[in-house]
């Protein structure tokens, strides 16, 4: 699996770009801090987690565990694209900081925020997203995609292999390549809505990044 080898080396070299990015968001506008700032480095914190888990359970050829952190990933593309569909980008990360549930909060237009609705906004910009949300959900809960998983076909009649192990036996180098390019793809979008907020936050990115913050910061 050369192509998969060097999908993988790919990916994992965008891990840096984690504390790079988290770095500019904290230095921008004079290292003020807002509660943007504090969601943003949990999003990064929690993407760089997951890229390296991500990575090592594709090593060790253990895609059912791979898969659910790709909808994992989207996840964090999802809820903070939501400081873009508010009203009051400010006001949406106290609530988020202070524990309320994304689904409950409304954007402009007066949509609350759930998953399929943050997915149906992604996919204007980014259509592909919605097939990744559709394909990635199914190894989250159990599905056909873990009972094909412990199968195997002999050739081409009713006969199958079955195994009941961690490594994989049964998946095309063609699934890890797509699961790669998706985790991938996700984790730049992402890198490009964290430097629309540090832009913004810096006052160089108004009229495409967060049309405008409130001027209260966190410790104010």
């Amino acid at each position: 699996m050369d192509n998969v080898s060097v999908s993988l080396k790919n990916l994992r070299s965008i891990s840096d770009e984690h504390q790079i990015m988290g770095a500019e968001i904290m230095n921008a506008a004079s290292s003020k801090m807002y509660f943007l700032d504090i969601i943003a480095i949990s999003v990064l914190n929690r993407s760089a987690c997951l890229l390296d888990g991500f990575c090592d359970l594709i090593e060790k050829k253990n895609f059912i565990a791979a898969a659910p952190l790709i909808r994992l990933q989207l996840d964090n593309l999802l809820r903070f694209q939501g400081a873009w569909l508010v009203e009051d980008p400010h006001k949406f990360s106290e609530e988020v900081f202070r524990g309320t549930h994304i689904g409950k909060l409304k954007d402009r237009d007066g949509h609350s925020m759930t998953d399929y609705y943050l997915v149906k906004k992604i996919s204007e910009k980014y259509p592909i997203m919605e097939s990744v949300y559709k394909h990635t959900s199914g190894y989250v809960h159990l599905s056909d995609k873990h009972i094909f998983n412990s199968l195997g076909r002999v050739k081409e009649g009713d006969i199958f292999n079955i195994k009941i192990s961690s490594s994989d036996e049964f998946i095309d180098e063609k699934v890890y390549l797509e699961a790669l390019r998706a985790f991938f793809e996700i984790t730049g979008i992402l890198f490009s809505y964290m430097k629309g907020w540090s832009l913004t936050k810096d006052g160089k990115f108004t009229k495409q990044g967060i049309e405008e913050l409130s001027n209260e910061n966190i410790h104010e």
